[in-house]
């Protein structure tokens, strides 16, 4: 919901809130999705390094500070150079999902139980805009946006009931290549 909510609002945020045109919008994502690549590949390390439940705890809680104070900001040049800052963590942490939800479940049944999960996942993700935009209409886009902290808030008091799977992805990897070397 957090992602969703986010990425479908934050062009109008930056056009209708701090003032930029089509052009200048779209340089401003760029520039912040430059970050969220960046993000990608550290969470994805660091996930290997330390575990997803770390990975995506530390994402999440960089997510909901840097998503407050990007909505704060008020100075173009600041909030231009802080994207890279927001897009790294609110959008980065998200590359951990496809290894940490595969490996909750055996290989016989990975490729359905990810599939379903994931895209249960979209039937709330799909209220977010609106929510977001139910929000904007009295309290203004900012105060909307920042509604994505309370998905996160939600999903880190979630991720505290699901196992740490890091070791769990290392074994099935060694499993599948013993078998495809006996194979």
């Amino acid at each position: 919901m957090a992602y969703q909510g986010a990425a479908t609002w934050l062009p109008t945020f930056l056009a209708k809130t701090k003032g930029l045109n089509v052009a200048r919008t779209g340089g401003f994502l760029i520039i912040l999705n430059l970050g969220a690549f960046l993000g990608y590949q550290f969470f994805g390390w660091l996930a290997d390094l330390k575990g997803r439940r770390v990975a995506f705890t530390t994402g999440m809680v960089g997510a909901i500070i840097a998503t407050l104070i990007y909505v704060s900001i008020d100075n173009l040049q600041a909030l231009l150079w802080f994207g890279p800052v927001f897009g790294f963590v609110t959008y980065g942490f998200f590359g951990i999902f496809g290894a940490f939800i595969s490996e909750l479940f055996p290989t016989e049944a990975r490729a359905t139980a990810t599939s379903l999960i994931f895209n249960c996942g979209r039937a709330p993700a799909m209220l977010a805009p609106y929510i977001i935009g139910v929000v904007a209409q009295t309290k203004g886009l900012g105060a909307g946006l920042a509604t994505t902290v309370i998905y996160d808030m939600l999903a880190l008091v979630g991720l505290f009931f699901l196992p740490e799977t890091v070791k769990a992805g290392i074994r099935l990897h060694a499993e599948a290549k013993a078998k495809a070397a006996h194979d």
